[in-house]
């Protein structure tokens, strides 16, 4: 007898098939990616306001150890943290500070930038060294702290020059709850961040 051979049919997607299962992965991925981004946003939001916190705690301890020594120091060798007092760091620009009033934006902070001689280069320094060396990664990220008679009012951190998200702890325990308009870098130039001052009412509305 002869084997009779029986052709095997190998069933596949049909082309409408295929069609209507990558609409369904389009509609899916319409629906999903708003969700991912608004989740990645507020991820990166907590991120940085996780780093002015902790930036904010070091800073409140280094300063807090120049209260007993001011009290016993002589007139005009306190170290100057009894008025208002702006530092910060930025990596490749290194350490900035002023020692004024005023409401500087981040980037416009200099050594010499206010009534520097109120304010000891040392002293300032000293702090900066400190919380980069308390907080891990602290030297990698920008960072604005602002002083007001020894109680640090408020932090505010970027993780870079450029970033958009800017992070910020304030003495009320405010904090930022989504990513900024301009960057970091450029707080200065407008866009409803004019001053430094203007990032801390943006995330602090108790200080209007």
């Amino acid at each position: 007898m002869m084997n009779v051979m029986k052709k095997k049919t190998v069933k596949g997607f049909t082309l409408i098939e295929m069609i209507v299962v990558i609409g369904i992965i389009i509609v899916l991925l319409g629906v999903l990616a708003p969700s991912m981004m608004a989740y990645y946003q507020s991820s990166r939001v907590k991120a940085t306001n996780a780093n002015a916190k902790m930036i904010y705690n070091a800073a409140q301890t280094e300063i807090m150890k120049y209260v007993n020594k001011d009290r016993a120091a002589t007139a005009g060798n306190e170290s100057g943290f009894s008025g208002t007092v702006w530092f910060s760091y930025q990596p490749g620009a290194g350490n900035r500070y002023s020692k004024s009033g005023a409401s500087p934006a981040p980037s416009s902070l200099t050594e010499t930038s206010g009534a520097s001689s109120d304010v000891t280069a040392t002293n300032c320094n000293n702090v900066i060294s400190k919380v980069n060396t308390l907080v891990s990664g602290a030297n990698e990220v920008c960072w604005t702290v602002y002083v007001e008679n020894y109680i640090v009012q408020g932090c505010v951190s970027a993780p870079s020059a450029n970033s958009t998200y800017i992070g910020f702890y304030s003495a009320n325990k405010q904090q930022a709850d989504e990513p900024s308009n301009v960057s970091y870098s450029n707080a200065g130039s407008g866009g409803g961040l004019s001053t430094l001052s203007d990032v801390v009412r943006r995330y602090n509305p108790s200080q209007d």
